[in-house]
């Protein structure tokens, strides 16, 4: 008998092979390098972190994963839904959760132009006055901060 597709909140239901093949499926990396890495789940998770996922067969098809005070701000890090199953409602089903879970507070996130239609979809809009704004990961390490008492 074949198992339904179902959601989850819960961080200790999905396994770290999980997520790297999900994140290989999507283009984010290759799923051993982030096998590879210790306490993966731990980081990505973290205190503030959460999670959504959908998965099928035991097998995470798609994820969204929300960083969060819980009061103010959230901000959805990444959106990831296997190529397999994109256009098939996970991602809504997903974001639904997200809106839900957070609809306290403002939601933040980046989006490719050729996204910004799920998103609107979604009730989160582009806004004009916000610029995304990000420190080059390659820029030369600055001299840390040294404060005087």
């Amino acid at each position: 008998m074949q198992k339904k597709l179902h959601y989850s909140e819960s961080v200790s239901s999905i396994t770290l092979e999980q997520i790297a093949d999900l994140y290989d499926s999507v283009g984010f990396g290759v799923a051993d390098g982030y096998k590879s890495q210790e306490n993966l789940l731990d980081r990505l998770f973290g205190h503030g972190c959460h999670g959504f996922f959908a998965i099928h067969d035991e097998r995470l098809i798609g994820m969204v994963r929300v960083l969060s005070d819980d009061v103010i701000c959230s901000w959805v890090a990444e959106a990831c839904i296997h190529p397999d199953w994109q256009k098939q409602g996970v991602g809504r089903a997903l974001f639904n959760m997200v809106t839900r879970r957070f609809e306290h507070t403002s939601i933040y996130l980046e989006a490719l132009s050729s996204q910004v239609g799920f998103f609107s979809k979604m009730g989160i809009h582009p806004e004009s006055k916000l610029v995304a704004c990000s420190l080059d990961p390659k820029a030369k390490p600055r001299s840390p901060i040294h404060f005087m008492h």
